[in-house]
């Protein structure tokens, strides 16, 4: 009896003998487009048979927007972007367990993050650049939706650990890609759009997270590769020579020995054996005008040559002078240049007139931009961020769960030590920020359905 094809199956060859040639036709035009479209081909088929994993997948996107020419995989990660945004709305459209749901568990948080993106919108009404408002508002919600898919996303330790591994990977990956391809600043180790300041924040990242990872793994071999890349953070910091990375890399070692928990004495030991690692290197290795430009703070002719003392100063005139509306969500550049000339010496006016750049501090800029009611509700979805994160820490620990306990105490310093990298650059739509965010709610509820016994099933489409 002769064998015959479904016709489901019929179409299922049909369409990839198409797509296998539309990819051939691709490649003879531009094999670069034909190998971004098999790797978003492949995202998809993840994305939507487990949104965790993609939102893996994802994570480690983003920090190729940190490597220098990353070019055509930039847009392969904004595509991701839009891809993971399509699997959520397709899963919670689907999923019957709505109660799990950020809005639902949380509504006073969902109030606070709503009020944050209205506010932003609203500014359109007083902001100089009606468009640049506009631009700043569509990151902020596309932002606001990654917090949300994080948090549908992650139902789990194990879920959590995948994209805390994520995070990780592609922060070792732009350190060795820009130790390879350089970055335009020297012998500074630079990264996104040549920014040592911003591959720095990453690495800080990096290193936090490694600690929990190292508890949620078995094998002396994965412990080692996890060793390796947390001591690739930290050199990978010295050699940005980033005065923020440094203030950052301080700062999560100090959230660490706080909020450290059992581990308060390993803690210790790293901070002391980072502190010997960093005089060594400063001492000894670094160049001369590394060794100035962490030794020594900018003072008289040299401090008024620092860009960021400009910047500073004209976002602190900017939020007096708009206390309460700021000059509208993204328009510190646009409006900069009207607080260039009151009482007081900026020395880089060219940092405004000529070539005007953002704040390169979170809060001055949305301060500015939005005044203290954006600042006020942002700083609110940061507290709670790290708040549910020290929660799940204790949930799991009161359940006998380490690992995770662990691996929230991690993720809580790596969202420290990114909001104090924030006080050198401009990182309100850093994507990692929002995805640490959306992390620590998502940790504190898979925490609670583990002590309570409820199943954690992975955020998937039915089959």
């Amino acid at each position: 009896m002769t064998a015959r094809l479904d016709p489901t199956e019929w179409l299922w060859l049909t369409g990839l003998a198409g797509l296998a040639g539309f990819v051939g036709l691709l490649a003879g035009f531009d094999p670069k487009l034909a190998i971004a479209f098999s790797i978003a081909f492949g995202f998809v088929l993840l994305v939507f048979a487990d949104l965790a994993v993609g939102l893996a997948l994802f994570s480690v996107f983003t920090f190729l927007e940190l490597l220098p020419g990353a070019g055509a995989v930039v847009s392969v990660g904004k595509v991701g972007g839009v891809l993971l945004a399509l699997a959520w709305l397709a899963v919670v459209a689907t999923r019957p367990d709505a109660k799990s749901d950020f809005l639902a568990v949380y509504p006073g948080m969902s109030v606070v993050i709503g009020a944050f993106l209205a506010w932003t919108l609203i500014s359109v009404v007083w902001a100089e650049s009606p468009p640049a408002a506009l631009g700043s508002f569509g990151r902020y919600l596309l932002n606001a939706l990654l917090f949300l898919i994080v948090f549908t996303a992650v139902r789990n330790r194990k879920q959590a650990t995948w994209v805390a591994a994520a995070l990780l990977i592609g922060a070792v990956a732009a350190s060795i890609y820009g130790l390879v391809a350089g970055g335009g600043y020297g012998p500074r180790l630079a990264g996104g759009g040549n920014d040592p300041d911003g591959i720095a924040a990453a690495l800080v990242v990096g290193l936090a997270i490694s600690g929990g990872l190292a508890a949620n793994v078995k094998g002396p071999g994965q412990r080692i590769a996890i060793a390796a890349a947390a001591g690739m953070c930290v050199l990978g910091i010295f050699f940005t020579a980033s005065r923020g990375g440094l203030v950052a890399l301080a700062v999560a070692l100090f959230a660490a020995l706080l909020i450290g928990g059992r581990w308060r004495g390993r803690i210790a030991v790293a901070t002391v054996l980072v502190g010997v690692v960093a005089v060594y290197y400063f001492a000894a290795l670094a160049s001369h005008d590394t060794k100035e430009r962490i030794t020594q703070a900018p003072t008289g002719a040299a401090k008024m040559q620092d860009g960021r003392t400009t910047l500073w100063k004209v976002g602190e005139r900017m939020t007096r002078a708009n206390l309460i509306t700021g000059v509208g969500a993204g328009n510190f550049r646009n409006a900069s240049v009207h607080y260039l000339l009151e009482p007081g010496a900026v020395g880089r006016s060219d940092q405004v007139i000529s070539k005007p750049l953002v704040a390169h501090n979170i809060y001055i800029e949305i301060a500015s931009e939005e005044g203290l009611i954006g600042l006020a509700l942002f700083l609110a979805i940061a507290c709670f961020s790290v708040v549910c994160s020290v929660k799940a820490a204790r949930e799991f620990a009161a359940g006998g769960d380490r690992g995770g306990e662990m691996l929230a105490r991690s993720l809580a310093v790596a969202l420290i030590g990114l909001l104090a990298a924030g006080t050198f650059n401009s990182l309100q739509y850093n994507k990692e920020l929002w995805v640490l965010f959306g992390l620590g709610p998502a940790m504190l509820a898979a925490a609670r359905n583990a002590r309570s016994g409820e199943p954690s099933d992975q955020a998937r489409l039915a089959a």
